[in-house]
């Protein structure tokens, strides 16, 4: 059960190649400067960890990474006063973009990075805006992804503003090492007369916050296939008829897929988990405000090959599962 939780709740950041490659191209025409292109250098390198820039081993107590292993960082960000690689849980380039006396300066100072940022991403970028963390440090923070035509990449840039001991405010860029999952956008609205989205809009919030052993209720052209409850998840299953043929079972599973879109719509985002057989096609439909989570939850749509033990004759299954952490 441990596999099973641990690819339903997957990382944010995969060494599998998903349907789009995450590079970024060189920054052209005005756009190109000292901070654009060596920017666009660091974040191609994102999926190696930075191995090309890591410099030497730091020694001694960091005041803002208790117990992490630092390294100097072999590539300088324009207008920055330092950069570092961070090795914990994670890895990560920081690179520190000052000290204020004021708040006022400091925001000047982080809109203007901001929109170098942008520039260097070739005005792709999504901005994704956090509170103020409980303790009260972080006086702002901006997660910012890399975008496709139809989606996005898992944001992976981070730009802090600090307020520290001594009351002034340091900004901090961060960018996180992996190959991001590509986040595909859903653009269909709700049409309220598909039974299937009818009955998807009613009953989601119960297959998600139900907690007994018990699936909470029917789905149309599905039969309940049990629920599974361990300490940390709920995974209530369903399942379509045994489908005779692969063409059958794959113009099913687009049609599913065309109706969960529908019925989740710009709410939810939606990406390509990775398959071995049994599995043929699996994707996982996540709220774009639970992005951030580690453990969120998720409706997943799987296509299945049964096993047989007739290499010509192949049965198909169509599988839905709502997962959540507990």
């Amino acid at each position: 059960m441990k596999k099973i939780t641990g690819l339903l709740f997957c990382c944010c950041y995969c060494s599998i190649v998903f349907a789009q490659t995450f590079h970024l191209p060189k920054p052209k025409g005005s756009a190109k400067t000292p901070f654009t292109k060596a920017f666009v250098k660091l974040l191609n390198e994102a999926p190696h960890q930075f191995k090309k820039y890591k410099g030497k081993l730091l020694t001694g107590k960091d005041d803002l990474h208790l117990g992490s292993v630092i390294f100097k960082s072999k590539l300088q960000l324009e207008g920055s006063t330092r950069g570092r690689l961070v090795s914990d849980s994670t890895h990560y380039m920081e690179f520190f973009y000052g000290d204020y006396a004021t708040l006022d300066e400091a925001t000047n100072k982080m809109d203007d990075l901001t929109q170098q940022v942008q520039t260097a991403l070739g005005n792709n970028a999504y901005f994704h805006h956090y509170p103020i963390d409980s303790n009260g440090t972080v006086v702002q923070q901006t997660k910012i992804a890399f975008t496709r035509a139809n989606g996005f990449f898992h944001f992976n840039i981070s730009l802090q503003l600090v307020h520290l001991q001594n009351q002034q405010y340091r900004i901090l860029l961060q960018v996180y090492h992996g190959r991001p999952i590509f986040y595909r956008k859903i653009f269909f609205k709700p049409v309220s007369s598909f039974l299937f989205v009818n009955e998807m809009h009613k009953n989601l919030e119960i297959l998600h916050k139900n907690r007994s052993k018990t699936c909470p209720v029917e789905m149309v052209g599905f039969y309940c296939d049990g629920k599974t409850v361990t300490r940390d998840s709920a995974i209530t299953r369903y399942t379509t008829e045994t489908i005779d043929n692969e063409l059958s079972a794959t113009m099913r599973f687009d049609i599913v897929l065309t109706n969960l879109q529908v019925s989740l719509n710009t709410d939810y985002v939606y990406y390509e988990l990775p398959t071995v057989l049994p599995y043929k096609k699996r994707y996982a439909f996540i709220k774009i405000a639970d992005i951030e989570k580690r453990k969120r939850p998720s409706v997943i749509l799987s296509m299945v090959q049964n096993t047989t033990t007739n290499d010509i004759t192949k049965t198909f299954n169509i599988l839905m599962h709502f997962a959540t952490a507990k």
